[in-house]
């Protein structure tokens, strides 16, 4: 089978309200996920990864959101197996995807 598509999403508060709608430009099969700050926390560390809402006060509406930009290619038993950096050259990165499928298994 084919891994699935995970796309996380650090900054509840604004995402959550659109992440159906930006999931709609993208596979059907793919997912959107999001969480608590405290789960993001740890999800992000496991992934030996960062974000950061670059607020200048707590009722800052107008702030970036800074994260590391790699995608993580994570087995069904939660290992990482690999990482993508950019910049991501969509057919290189295919056959990179292609090579890493046929030797993991994402079978659950």
């Amino acid at each position: 089978s084919i891994p699935r598509i995970l796309f996380l999403a650090v900054d509840p508060a604004r995402d959550k309200p659109v992440l159906k709608e930006y999931l709609g430009y993208f596979h059907p099969q793919y997912l959107g996920i999001t969480g608590s700050h405290k789960q993001l926390g740890r999800l992000v560390k496991s992934l030996k990864a960062f974000y950061r809402l670059d607020k200048k006060t707590d009722d800052d509406v107008n702030y970036d959101v800074l994260h590391t930009a790699f995608v993580s290619i994570i087995n069904p038993q939660g290992e990482i197996v690999a990482k993508i950096s950019p910049p991501f050259h969509p057919h290189r990165t295919a056959e990179y995807l292609t090579l890493l499928i046929r030797q993991v298994s994402f079978d659950d």
